[in-house]
């Protein structure tokens, strides 16, 4: 079952489709129709993948950390900028993971693109690629 929409992020991007929180609400919800069982969960293996999208998004947006208001406590509890951004999207992703471990998946693959592959990243000011360079042996 795949539940992933192109474009999309852990937050909301500019691809007018469900963040990943929505997207495992879809599979929350198969899960309260009884369409797999625990055994089933149990033996499932589930792929968690980013491309960057939300890192595109915020350079985009000149930096400025945009969110809806569903989000917006969260982020006033972060502040803003870069690393308050990495933050709370490491934050978020964590509790996401979390979640569809809570539901008895307890096998979860992950891929996180190299954020250095990215042309908008790559393209930006010398401050996000500094930061990347310090912080990405953390994140590998």
């Amino acid at each position: 079952m795949n539940f992933a929409f192109g474009g999309t992020g852990i937050f909301d991007t500019f691809i007018n489709a469900p963040n990943m929180s929505t997207q495992i609400d879809f599979f929350q919800q198969l899960l309260e129709e009884k369409a797999y069982t625990k055994q089933d969960l149990n033996s499932s293996i589930a792929l968690v993948s980013l491309a960057g999208n939300d890192y595109t998004t915020y350079i985009q947006r000149n930096g400025k950390l945009q969110v809806s208001l569903a989000n917006y406590i969260l982020f006033l509890a972060y502040g803003v900028g870069l690393p308050t951004f990495t933050t709370s999207l490491i934050s978020q992703l964590s509790a996401s993971l979390k979640r569809i471990h809570g539901f008895g998946v307890r096998k979860i693959a992950s891929f996180f693109k190299n954020l250095f592959l990215l042309s908008a990243i790559a393209a930006s000011p010398n401050e996000l690629i500094q930061f990347y360079a310090q912080t990405d042996s953390y994140y590998c």
